[in-house]
């Protein structure tokens, strides 16, 4: 059972890599999204942090 998994993923694999070659689909078009969420992720840590900065801080 194993193997008969392991050589369908295979089979996938190589379909797929198979079909971006012929299609010629670059990977970079999906990028510019994780970019984006990436740069939100560190937006909210700073926007926390400086929160907990802010907090920290005692105002007269």
């Amino acid at each position: 059972m194993h193997d008969k998994n392991i050589n369908a993923t295979l089979n996938l694999r190589i379909i797929n890599h198979r079909i971006r070659k012929k299609t010629k689909i670059k990977r970079p078009e999906v990028k510019p999204v994780d970019h984006v969420l990436v740069d939100l992720a560190f937006l909210e840590l700073k926007i926390y942090m400086g929160l907990q900065e802010t907090n920290s801080i005692k105002r007269p």
